[in-house]
């Protein structure tokens, strides 16, 4: 194939010959280098068909995750979405969802890594709004310099979280006085109910001792009852009945027991009035 010649200056300025021109030094330079233009056109193509098929995965993804969302109800489904949709546009929106579910929970922790984590890949009004929320679940958790890093930037911003940002801005420093307060409260009262527990548990292990000491005593009095009846005294058995146990008695000839708990210290028993 014979070299091409560049055409005269008066030809290269007309707009056809110059399209001309250069699509033959192409076609020229495409024909000294095949091997190296082929395997170009080979990487090209695999690169065009990977993103196009990525694309149409992503879509697919998208698609999916913003039908599921809808059916998401316990704070597990939640969870699991989240993570598995995190690298699509949904991700955001369903960090932003679990995180005013821990939220509403009382779990400001998670709370607050969920909007830390919705802020990070939204964009827009849904970045700030995560932000806002962000430093709501800091000064619910106590952290009132991380609510105030995060409120003092978007202050700045204009629009709604803004006007919002700057408002719970000015009222911090008095909720975060008013937060030390109840805490001290609550520290006090956990306090009180340690130290009223301690005692119980002392008392409940004292409680087997005072026992034993009742006992021994009420055993004394009954022992103090039955030695102040006479020996032999009418109208007693030959035994005396003390708390469940059996003694012989100093006489014979009585027919009735005496029992410690059911008669007055030295009372005998009345004979029997039967065939007198």
């Amino acid at each position: 194939m014979a070299k091409y010649k560049r055409p005269a200056q008066h030809v290269v300025e007309e707009p056809t010959f110059f399209v001309k021109h250069y699509w033959r030094l192409s076609v020229e330079f495409v024909s000294k280098h095949k091997d190296e233009a082929l395997t170009a056109a080979l990487v090209v193509a695999v690169i065009v068909l990977g993103v196009v098929v990525w694309h149409r995965y992503a879509q697919a993804r998208t698609a999916s995750a913003w039908q599921e969302q809808g059916l998401l109800t316990t704070t597990a489904q939640l969870e699991a979405a989240a993570r598995k949709y995190a690298s699509t546009p949904v991700g955001p929106w369903l960090a932003l969802s679990l995180g005013d579910r821990y939220y509403m929970l009382g779990d400001n922790d998670k709370a607050a890594r969920e909007y830390s984590n919705a802020a990070a890949g939204a964009e827009g009004l849904l970045a700030l709004r995560a932000k806002y929320s962000l430093s709501t679940a800091y000064e619910s958790a106590g952290k009132f310099a991380d609510a105030k890093a995060v409120l003092e930037p978007l202050s700045k911003e204009s629009g709604f979280w803004g006007i919002k940002a700057a408002e719970r801005l000015k009222a911090l420093p008095q909720d975060e006085a008013v937060y030390r307060k109840y805490t001290a409260l609550v520290e006090a009262a956990k306090a009180a109910a340690a130290k009223a527990a301690e005692a119980g548990k002392t008392a409940a292990a004292a409680a087997p001792a005072v026992r034993e000491s009742r006992e021994a005593g009420q055993a004394g009095e009954v022992a103090g009852t039955v030695s102040e009846i006479p020996a032999g005294a009418p109208g007693t058995d030959s035994a005396l009945t003390v708390q469940g146990q059996t003694a012989p008695a100093a006489g014979a000839g009585s027919s009735a027991a005496v029992t410690s708990e059911a008669k007055p210290a030295g009372a005998a028993s009345a004979p029997a009035a039967e065939g007198k």
